[in-house]
């Protein structure tokens, strides 16, 4: 078996596989190995990669999700950005 370094995680990442490692009992590193196993570019036991629901499914674990007010103050300073200036298309 290859080892593989972690060096310079930052904390989100750390605490995340820390909390992995102990919900399954076993080492960072192992929680890590766990992770690459399950990814999306892994193949499954049967020699398939997994479906592009279940890759959806294992990265919406690390995705934070914003709830409406924060969603809307976001669209609202950010709305120039979606403006269309015809001058500059010409």
């Amino acid at each position: 078996m290859n080892a593989i370094l972690l060096e310079e995680l930052t904390p989100v990442i750390r605490e995340k596989l820390q909390q992995l490692a102990n919900a399954q009992g076993c080492s960072i590193a192992q929680a890590a190995d766990l992770l690459l196993s399950k990814a999306p570019f892994s193949k499954n036991a049967s020699g398939k990669l997994p479906e592009p629901d279940e890759q959806e499914a294992f990265f919406m674990q690390f995705c934070g999700k914003w709830d409406k007010e924060t969603a809307d103050a976001f669209d609202q300073s950010t709305a120039h950005f979606r403006e269309i200036d015809p001058e500059m298309w010409k």
